[in-house]
Formats: C-alpha cells, structure tokens, sequence
C-alpha cells in the first residue's frame, strides 16, 4: 500500500477529474437542451420592440439571408438568455439578451461602423449579433452550433 501522502493526492486527482467531467458533460448537455428545444424561439417575441433589427433592416443582405439571420439569432438570444436582457449575467462576463463579452462587442462595434456604441444597451445587442450572423461571425456563441 502507498504511504498515506501518495494515496491524498491520488485520491484528490480523482475528484479534480470527476469534477472537470461532470462539467463538461453538463456544458454538453445544456448545448444540446438549447439546440433541440426550439419551441423557446419565438423572433416576433423580442423583435417588435426594437427599431434596430432585420423588420427596418440596416444590413444589406437579401430577404432568405434576413429570415437565415434572425431565426438564428432568435436561436442563440432564447438559448444564451432566454430572451431577457435586464441584469442578465454569464459566468464570463457576458452580459444581456445576445450574452456580449464587452471587449466582444466593442471589437464587433468598431467592425460594424456601429455609433456610439453602448454595452449594455438591448437594441444595440440585437443589432450587432444580427451582423456578426450576417458577416459569419456567430461562433462566438456558444448556442449557434
């Protein structure tokens, strides 16, 4: 038998393992959950409010890459935050309705010719993910694969 300080280690790299498993499985699984649950994707729901989106559409691409781009961003928008923007934090840092990284989205701004733009403002948010969608830039999240 090892002596006692061997067998504590080997013990406590056995839970670190686990731990980081059971992790990767729940981050797998919830991926999933977001990908086969559509029902939670309802574009009207949150598109009708805000001026800056595909209905007044200020990107220039054709009408079936609109409907591509805002049923994909409906998809990403339920699965990041369930469509709530308020106080809506991720574990990263990410922030609102479309879960912006503020460098992320400032960096998307500048690119996007967006002006003066505002982290936290919702309007903004749907805005620059509809184009980052729309320039091929939507596997910075994590709910559009």
């Amino acid at each position: 038998m090892p002596n006692q300080e061997g067998w504590d280690l080997f013990c406590w790299h056995k839970v670190g393992t686990g731990l980081i498993f059971w992790v990767c499985m729940w981050a797998i699984l919830m991926s999933i959950y977001c990908f086969l649950n559509p029902k939670d994707v309802n574009p009207q729901a949150f598109m009708s409010d805000i001026p800056m989106v595909q209905g007044n559409s200020l990107l220039p691409i054709s009408s079936p890459e609109i409907v591509r781009v805002q049923v994909l961003a409906a998809k990403i928008t339920a699965c990041e935050s369930s469509n709530r923007h308020e106080g809506v934090w991720g574990l990263a840092g990410e922030y609102g309705i479309a879960q912006f990284k503020e460098r992320t989205f400032y960096w998307m701004a500048e690119l996007a010719g967006l002006d003066n733009p505002d982290w936290k403002n919702k309007g903004q948010q749907l805005y620059l993910l509809d184009w980052a969608i729309a320039e091929g830039l939507e596997g910075h999240w994590t709910c559009s694969r």
